[in-house]
């Protein structure tokens, strides 16, 4: 039996459309599994451990107008070091040649744009971006997020990616920021079309950013946990004030300071010695060179004619000190940097380890 030409036409034709539905099924569920098996891999690499790395000068050069937008926006300047953070990594560190140093631009004019601020356009939305990520998680975490919580953070840095974060939580009641949460979270947002995002964005933050200390990172490796734990207590003492001869609770000089956050450590020493003691050394403290200074060492300097004043090494050129009582209440226990070309730096004289 001959077929007509017009029905091997439509023959052809149907074949045709079957073998384009299923390559399409098929690309379709390759998709998919692709998909699910990345989202998979991502959700598996959940290592404890982040490296710490440097914030880059070029990024450093904006922190004064960044400090300024956030005071004009009223954002808590606390959140400073984690913004400056955000900065390394959304412009690689090289943010002196990526005007849109936040990469803003989708936050202020919609999905699909990038690249299209200039650097102060991007400094603006991006502290309103992270002011409007800490007030929005806030009233769904029912207490105001801390820049040294390290969870607080993360769900900032969530945030970030997905401004969904707030709306999420609130449906499933959740309060804090946990591996699962994290990880359910991002399921959520993937199911939505919205993109996997970046998983491990929350990393990236960290490794520039410690909360624990609520400084950048860089220079981080401690003498001990102990060690670490005097810095946070220091840290803790900002807002009170500076008393010459005192060594706390309620008011320090710079020696008082030293002794108070180690003894709460868990380190012991004996008597009340002062910064020249601390310098010259005893059984409780051991002179050492620049080259071997950790976190948690002692950085001592000569202000007027001897050795007069001691601040607690944080790493990244920065030390925690309770510095003078002519500077206002919140300033009198400071960060400060002692990094080449500062006031500090001038003074400086040595350096000392407290031994346990």
């Amino acid at each position: 039996m001959r077929i007509p030409f017009v029905w091997k036409i439509r023959i052809a034709l149907l074949s045709f459309s079957v073998a384009l539905l299923l390559f399409s099924a098929v690309a379709f569920v390759n998709t998919i599994i692709i998909a699910v098996t990345g989202y998979q891999a991502q959700q598996q690499d959940t290592g404890e451990e982040i490296d710490q790395g440097n914030v880059s000068a070029k990024v450093m050069r904006f922190k004064d107008a960044i400090a300024k937008e956030m005071k004009k926006q009223n954002f808590d300047q606390s959140w400073l070091p984690v913004l400056l953070a955000h900065v390394q990594v959304e412009s690689g560190g090289d943010a002196e040649h990526t005007p849109d140093i936040f990469q803003a631009s989708e936050y202020a004019r919609g999905s699909n744009h990038r690249n299209e601020l200039t650097t102060s356009e991007s400094i603006h939305y991006g502290v309103a971006c992270m002011k409007s990520a800490a007030n929005a998680l806030s009233k769904v975490a029912g207490h105001k997020l801390s820049a040294r919580d390290v969870g607080d953070v993360n769900l900032t840095s969530d945030y970030y990616n997905f401004s969904s974060l707030a709306v999420w939580m609130k449906r499933n009641g959740v309060k804090k920021w946990t591996l699962q949460n994290h990880t359910d979270f991002y399921h959520w947002a993937a199911s939505l079309g919205s993109g996997s995002g970046d998983f491990n964005y929350y990393k990236k933050i960290l490794k520039y950013y410690d909360p624990e200390t609520g400084t950048l990172g860089g220079v981080v490796e401690s003498v001990s946990a102990a060690a670490k734990k005097a810095i946070s207590i220091a840290l803790e003492q900002r807002g009170k004030p500076y008393l010459w001869g005192q060594t706390g609770p309620n008011a320090f000089d710079c020696s008082g300071l030293v002794i108070y956050a180690f003894r709460k450590a868990g380190f012991v020493i004996a008597g009340r010695p002062t910064t020249k003691t601390m310098y010259a050394g005893n059984s409780n403290f051991a002179r050492i060179k620049k080259s071997q200074i950790k976190a948690g060492d002692l950085v001592l300097f000569n202000l007027h004619g001897s050795v007069d004043h001691v601040g607690i090494y944080m790493g990244n050129n920065q030390m925690i000190n309770a510095e003078t009582d002519e500077n206002p209440l919140d300033k009198q226990i400071e960060i400060a940097n002692i990094g080449p070309g500062s006031y500090w730096a001038k003074h400086l004289v040595g350096y000392s380890r407290v031994n346990n």
